[in-house]
């Protein structure tokens, strides 16, 4: 009965789970004769979406961004506490159908994009608007009514109803990934191809 089972799962998720269980068999366990030379991190996953577009892709395959595209807010791994990233800081109303971010000075773009603003969140957000987003979170960012830019670093998400999971939102490459609104001086071979328009910050 367990052998029929496995035997029907589809071998996208059937690799990604034998490499995992490869990779704890020859990870060498602590006092071993394995301490100190250098040690390999295995990483498997489902697979990987060959497009810089992050609106049309979802988990786990959003896991590709995380390099080059930024989000507004991060998590601390240790403690699970929402941490400035884009955003130095950022509040609620107190009806929750507003919610502010003060945004960082100073971030550039990669390629001469120039500087990070407030339109480039009002930008980014419009990929999550298209008829074909298909992020992980592309329905959440559709519930928000209005972008309102207030200066160049401060920027307001006005939504339709309240929520209390903007900074989870926020947070996350799958959902908001920054890209900037604005032309480049670079030459073309210098840019991604098909993604030309929207690097990420650095």
């Amino acid at each position: 009965m367990r052998h029929d089972a496995v035997s029907r799962l589809p071998l996208t998720r059937l690799v990604p789970l034998v490499l995992a269980l490869v990779a704890l068999v020859i990870t060498p366990t602590p006092g071993s004769a394995q301490d100190g030379k250098v040690q390999k991190l295995v990483f498997a996953s489902a697979g990987f979406d060959e497009s810089n577009r992050f609106w049309v892709v979802s988990r786990p395959d959003h896991l590709q961004y995380d390099p080059f595209l930024e989000t507004l807010l991060d998590v601390d791994p240790k403690t699970g506490e929402y941490t400035p990233r884009l955003a130095e800081k950022w509040e609620a109303s107190a009806d929750f159908k507003e919610w502010t971010f003060f945004l960082r000075k100073g971030v550039t773009f990669h390629y001469g994009f120039g500087p990070f603003t407030a339109r480039d969140v009002v930008h980014s957000h419009a990929f999550m608007m298209r008829q074909e987003a298909t992020a992980t979170l592309a329905g959440f960012w559709r519930t928000v009514e209005e972008v309102k830019i207030i200066n160049d670093h401060q920027v307001v998400f006005r939504m339709k109803r309240p929520t209390t999971v903007m900074p989870y939102a926020a947070s996350r490459v799958v959902a908001l990934s920054l890209s900037s609104a604005h032309d480049s001086p670079a030459p073309a071979a210098q840019l991604a191809t098909g993604f030309a328009s929207n690097p990420g910050p650095g």
